[in-house]
């Protein structure tokens, strides 16, 4: 699916051109999160509008090393089109557009980033290296080939960043927004590989078509997370804190 919807900035694809190149170059993987990445799934219903329209954009770079997550974002520099930020995993396009570089990899240490330039920053984020043997590869546009966080990921990263920082209603927001329009967007999947949950609900429930949706979500974010029994406990625990986000219906799926 090729983006040329106006719920994106056009200068996304620019920003993309150029992580594309210098990355190939430097022979780093990675792959668009976050807002984004959503918005990119969400995309193919007609009707779509996007709960917050995103101003920045979050790609996952896999890297060995803050050298080597340091050249990466050197190399952006010097195009003349970036600037650097004082967080060290930020920077600024055109003055414009804030571009996140998460790093995940053998630069992490039980899970967790630390980097030191400009300053002290710590990521804890785990959940980006297994997420990218999931990224679905896409065509962003006519001139950019990118990968992507499957919808069913980013529902797994905004649970952590909410249990992390729960003042980040915003996450909260994004998951219930996923899980209302999650069946229109992927009936068919639905349909072919899990139908036996259209039976396993009241279809006089009003929200039934939800409770389903949430399910499924478990269901693929189990397959995700059957060889990370550490990350696996750690959801499931967050999903026990029921926030009447349809989060017992994820969790049926991830524990079934």
């Amino acid at each position: 699916m090729t983006q040329n919807s106006n719920i994106f900035d056009p200068a996304f694809d620019e920003i993309l051109r150029h992580v594309n190149k210098e990355a190939t170059a430097l022979k780093i993987e990675f792959y668009l999160a976050g807002a984004v990445a959503r918005d990119y799934h969400l995309n193919k219903l007609a009707n779509y509008t996007p709960s917050r329209k995103t101003a920045d954009i979050d790609i996952a770079v896999m890297v060995t090393s803050e050298v080597e997550f340091s050249k990466l974002k050197e190399s952006l520099i010097q195009t003349g089109n970036f600037e650097e930020h004082n967080e060290p995993i930020k920077l600024i396009y055109k003055k414009s557009i804030e571009l996140d570089l998460l790093p995940f990899g053998d630069i992490e240490k039980e899970g967790i980033t630390t980097l030191t330039k400009p300053k002290i920053f710590v990521l804890d984020m785990p959940g980006f290296a297994i997420l990218n043997k999931y990224a679905e590869q896409v065509q962003w546009s006519d001139e950019v080939n990118a990968r992507v966080c499957s919808i069913e990921g980013i529902v797994l990263l905004k649970l952590i960043a909410n249990n992390d920082r729960p003042e980040r209603t915003k996450d909260l927001i994004d998951i219930q927004q996923i899980i209302l329009i999650y069946f229109e967007a992927f009936s068919d999947d639905v349909y072919e590989h899990h139908f036996d949950l259209m039976e396993k609900y009241n279809t006089s429930d009003r929200d039934y078509i939800q409770q389903v949706s949430a399910h499924v979500i478990g269901r693929k974010l189990k397959k995700v997370l059957n060889s990370e029994e550490d990350l696996m406990k750690r959801i499931i625990h967050i999903l026990k804190d029921d926030k009447d986000l349809y989060w017992k219906n994820i969790l049926s799926g991830l524990t079934e």
